[in-house]
């Protein structure tokens, strides 16, 4: 099916506006298997507000409607120490669980990283398998896994960015926190 974009804007328009005002909540610990699943172990680490209207108005580039988030405020203190692996947006009306993202950062030499955080290497998305310290240099790359790096290992995700951009995934509660990008797209032609 090739989708109008006229039909791809609407579309992502009326999935935007259920955002409004609602709140991404970023975790510590592994993504659930659905955004159905409630929230069991997984420690909430900082507290996003979207605006109200939560996302621009799409904008059509490379055969889809894309529209970035806008937040109530963009810089947040993290209420708790730890490394951002999922956030959950969650609407402002009968808190109904809108969707789960993976969080990620670019990756960086020496760190170390917990198992199920995700990190954006060599233009591919990679989940931390193994906990560990990262190589010196380079990052995983390829498309398989249990991919070395130090003494993490990691498995290939996907092709691009994470869902959900921030500048670091070790949140401090002294250190203020931006989405540096969240976007919707829907395919059209």
């Amino acid at each position: 099916m090739n989708v109008a974009q006229s039909s791809a804007s609407a579309a992502l328009n009326a999935l935007d506006a259920l955002y409004n005002s609602g709140t991404l909540t970023l975790y510590q610990g592994a993504i659930p298997a659905t955004p159905e699943t409630p929230i069991s172990a997984q420690t909430a680490l900082a507290k996003f507000t979207f605006a109200d209207p939560a996302f621009a108005a799409p904008i059509f580039t490379s055969l889809q409607e894309v529209a970035a988030a806008s937040f109530a405020n963009p810089s947040v203190a993290p209420s708790a120490d730890g490394t951002a692996c999922f956030a959950r947006a969650v609407a402002s009306t009968y808190g109904t669980v809108l969707a789960d993202y993976t969080v990620g950062a670019a990756w960086q030499p020496g760190a170390t990283v917990m198992a199920g955080q995700y990190v954006v290497s060599n233009g591919n998305t990679y989940v931390c398998q193994t906990a560990g310290t990262t190589a010196a240099s380079g990052g995983p790359s390829g498309t398989g896994t249990n991919i070395a790096d130090g003494t993490a290992v990691w498995n290939f995700n996907n092709a691009g960015s994470t869902d959900i951009v921030i500048s670091t995934t070790a949140l401090n509660t002294g250190i203020p926190l931006n989405v540096t990008s969240l976007t919707h797209a829907l395919p059209a032609v």
